[in-house]
């Protein structure tokens, strides 16, 4: 194993700005096979309210990826310039590092393994389970998990009681349709960086198996990779 050091800086528009967001990364190791496995032995999530995000710990020698986002950025009122961000790597053994255009399905697949792994905010309800995110990340974040082999699952999410925050689905209202041996992000939410205004984050779900699918609301584009799309276990 190997020393790293990984730090995450956000740039502001104005160094006197005192505007933060949630950023965050996630670290997972990578297996190629028939498959390619994402985060079977590491998986790493760092998560700040603020403008630097850092982790410092060992790995044994593999393959890694390891991907910045903050659903800020996600938002379209947001310009090119105010995205900017510096992602530091030490180590003390030499690294091969390679920069790579992946679907957000490959973050999907990350922040799956890494919240699942850890198994502690899991809820079970029959063939339904739900995993939400560790306390110790700056955002919320709902997985939920279809354990039934035949039937579809129907999941209705309200969060229309919440306040300052920002959804990765960006709808306070959400149905989906989760196909049998099937998980999917439902949503993802970081606070946003309003004053004088109170913070809350609250939701109601519903659920309820069916044997035909239907649509989600908003609509989930599977065919270019979105990132709630369904992933199969």
């Amino acid at each position: 194993t190997s020393n790293f050091d990984i730090s995450l800086i956000y740039h502001r528009k104005y160094r006197g700005s005192t505007l933060t967001h949630t950023q965050s990364f996630i670290l997972c190791d990578v297996e190629y096979g028939l498959d390619r496995d994402i985060g079977k032995s590491v998986a790493i999530l760092e998560s700040r309210y603020g403008t630097f995000t850092h982790w410092t710990g060992s790995l044994s020698p593999g393959f890694y990826v390891l991907v910045p986002f903050s659903t800020g950025f996600w938002n379209e009122k947001y310009s090119d310039t105010e995205r900017l961000y510096t992602l530091v790597t030490h180590s003390k053994i030499p690294i091969d590092i390679q920069l790579a255009n992946e679907p957000a399905t490959l973050l999907a697949d990350c922040l799956i393994a890494a919240v699942s792994k850890e198994n502690i905010n899991k809820t079970t309800d029959a063939d339904f389970n739900y995993y939400t995110a560790p306390e110790k990340c700056h955002f919320s974040m709902f997985i939920a998990e279809n354990s039934s082999f035949t039937n579809y699952l129907n999941l209705d999410i309200d969060m229309t009681d919440s306040t300052c925050i920002s959804s990765s689905r960006k709808s306070f209202i959400t149905h989906d349709c989760i196909p049998p041996r099937h998980r999917q992000i439902i949503f993802l939410t970081e606070w946003t960086h309003e004053r004088n205004q109170p913070a809350r984050m609250n939701y109601l779900y519903q659920s309820s198996f069916v044997t035909n699918s239907n649509h989600s609301v908003p609509e989930i584009n599977i065919s270019e990779n979105d990132f709630h799309s369904f992933r199969s276990f």
